[in-house]
């Protein structure tokens, strides 16, 4: 079978797994409300205080900076934690168990320094493409250059989740492992 194929194939397994656990959905879905959350818990201060009134000043001062960098840790971490949830019920479902919603949440949990440690990285990524990539969008070669950098860390960092959740690995390894696993799937 062509890696495209397995690609496609891997696509209906997941699924058919989340039509056979309509509960799993649960997990995107609460990865959504509470990210809304943190959104309202962060914008909403900051609104108020008068810190968005100058958006292009505040953005990139160094408390701007570090209210952004501890933004995208919080909004990463969530929607990492219940990856690996998803993740962890995919795995359990494909050994050919019944997986629940608690399976997966004491699957994110037991790993939660390994989430961690892959969160601060992803969120200081993130920061640094964001901070590449300018306030205005208006230089059209550090969009470019940022858009290139970002889609190569999101190949190379594909099957992070998956590696965190199988290898038990955390952060810089589990990056290595990924890189490795995409480079062997598809050339």
């Amino acid at each position: 079978m062509s890696r495209i194929g397995r690609g496609f194939q891997l696509f209906k397994e997941t699924f058919g797994i989340l039509k056979k656990d309509r509960e799993m959905i649960l997990f995107p879905i609460l990865s959504g409300v509470v990210t809304l959350l943190v959104v309202a818990t962060f914008l909403l201060p900051l609104f108020f205080s008068g810190f968005l009134t100058d958006v292009g000043t505040s953005g990139s001062s160094p408390l701007g900076l570090v209210l952004l960098f501890v933004f995208y840790v919080v909004s990463y971490f969530i929607v990492i934690y219940f990856n690996t949830a998803l993740v962890s019920c995919a795995l359990i479902r494909l050994d050919g168990r019944d997986p629940t919603f608690m399976d997966g949440i004491h699957a994110a949990s037991a790993r939660i320094g390994k989430i961690l440690s892959w969160t601060l990285i992803a969120a200081t990524v993130g920061l640094i493409l964001r901070l590449i990539r300018g306030d205005g969008g208006d230089n059209l070669l550090a969009s470019l250059a940022s858009a290139l950098l970002g889609a190569a860390w999101s190949l190379a960092t594909f099957f992070v989740i998956p590696v965190i959740v199988v290898d038990d690995l955390g952060g810089f390894a589990a990056i290595q492992r990924s890189w490795k696993l995409f480079k062997s799937t598809w050339g």
